[in-house]
């Protein structure tokens, strides 16, 4: 069977028939044993069946499916297609054929049959969701706990809050704003690799590129955003078009330099996060130290939902309330701070 791939195996018409696109459905059935690229869909019809199945991976999760249909004991060790040929098609097909393999793939099909796979698979997702850095430290210290999402940190005092806490905390009274006056940015629950260098030299590359991509962006905005503005408001919006973009283009060099260094000076110290805290429990890898506009995104949260969590009732009651849980989390947060603390110091002094 074959789809995008359009392989032709005319010249092996005694060995092989090309039976185009077709639902797997209808031909697994028909079949002893598959030979496929390992996508999950493939592999789970496969085994559904209890057909001995051969991944022949090129792609993404492919290689993780081919090593677990491995390791159940339903197909040999996967080959890359790359590096498949006449010797491991035979010593597949002899494997395949087996009596253990099929052995195995059936006990496997019978235990896909009576299991719920979907609800196995939610409940895998929650048992693993990290619902404790998802959630705002305050609103779980009121005296009936809320699961409110955290959308900002306190950076010095290590707090996640709701946007309910946050603008509370801007409208209290002065003394009370004054001493919870912090550095905020908007939470994430984690800094993925995406996009991240690791190196000095990785991230000064890096600079370089992001900094002609700044300066080139701004060249050419000074026809495509005077362009842009033109079809809608006319010579009015050419001329706003123009006089903008030439505003930026002004600063551009500035903006490049600053890039430059701050992926030069982020890629040295995830460089030395990754030595220091392998695991990123308390120094985590970043995608930016000093790029003012590579937080944009992530500080504008949906308007929709920013307004509906920032609505407080004027209650007195509930305001004292997550006050009072507010400072419950800062010493929560401080004893903790402290324990861990101890703790490495004890660590550092037994190695």
């Amino acid at each position: 069977q074959s789809n995008w791939s359009k392989i032709e195996t005319g010249a092996l018409k005694e060995l092989c028939f090309d039976v185009g696109p077709c639902p797997h459905d209808w031909l697994l059935p028909k079949v002893a044993a598959v030979i496929h690229h390992g996508g999950a869909g493939t592999t789970a019809a496969g085994l559904r069946l209890g057909l001995p199945t051969l991944v022949c991976p090129f792609f993404g999760d492919q290689f993780f499916w081919g090593e677990m249909v491995y390791r159940s004991g339903a197909g040999p060790r996967p080959c890359p297609v790359g590096k498949i040929g006449v010797t491991q098609l035979a010593e597949a097909f002899a494997a395949l054929t087996g009596a253990e393999m099929k052995t195995r793939a059936g006990q496997l099909a019978q235990q896909m049959s009576t299991e719920d796979g979907v609800a196995k698979g939610l409940e895998h997702f929650l048992r693993w969701l990290p619902k404790h850095e998802m959630l705002c430290d305050v609103s779980l210290l009121l005296p009936e706990p809320e699961y409110k999402v955290a959308r900002y940190s306190l950076v010095f005092r290590e707090l996640k809050v709701s946007t309910e806490v946050m603008q509370l905390l801007y409208r209290s009274s002065w003394l009370t704003f004054l001493f919870n006056i912090d550095f905020v940015k908007a939470h994430k629950l984690k800094a993925w690799g995406l996009g991240r260098v690791d190196g000095m030299l990785a991230g000064f590359i890096a600079g370089l590129i992001t900094a002609a991509q700044v300066l080139t962006g701004a060249v050419l905005d000074l026809y495509f955003k005077a362009d842009r503005y033109s079809y809608t408001f006319g010579a009015t919006g050419c001329v706003y078009g123009l006089v903008t973009a030439a505003i930026a283009t002004a600063f551009a060099p500035l903006y490049a330099f600053l890039v430059l260094l701050d992926r030069t000076v982020t890629g040295a110290y995830n460089f030395v996060a990754e030595r220091i805290d392998p695991q990123s429990r308390r120094i985590r890898p970043r995608s930016s130290l000093c790029d003012p506009l590579a937080e944009t995104d992530a500080l504008r949260p949906n308007e929709d939902i920013e307004k509906n969590e920032a609505k407080i009732v004027d209650n007195p009651e509930r305001e004292a309330q997550l006050l009072t849980a507010h400072r419950l989390a800062l010493a929560a947060r401080a004893i903790f701070t402290a324990a861990c603390r101890k703790k490495s110091s004890k660590n550092l002094g037994k190695e």
